[in-house]
């Protein structure tokens, strides 16, 4: 079990960067999010409150 430590943490952080940065994409603009993830405006208006 020793040294593998690494395995847990390597992903998880990746994984927590990548939300991180999504989120700060989304609220700083959250329509052009919503176009390059491939979710359409018109069809969803409530959306880009929700991310």
């Amino acid at each position: 079990m020793r040294g593998q430590v690494w395995y847990i943490t390597v992903p998880l952080g990746l994984m927590c960067l990548i939300r991180f940065s999504l989120s700060a994409f989304g609220y700083a603009d959250p329509h052009w999010l919503m176009e390059e993830i491939g979710l359409s405006v018109s069809a969803n208006p409530q959306m880009p409150y929700a991310i």
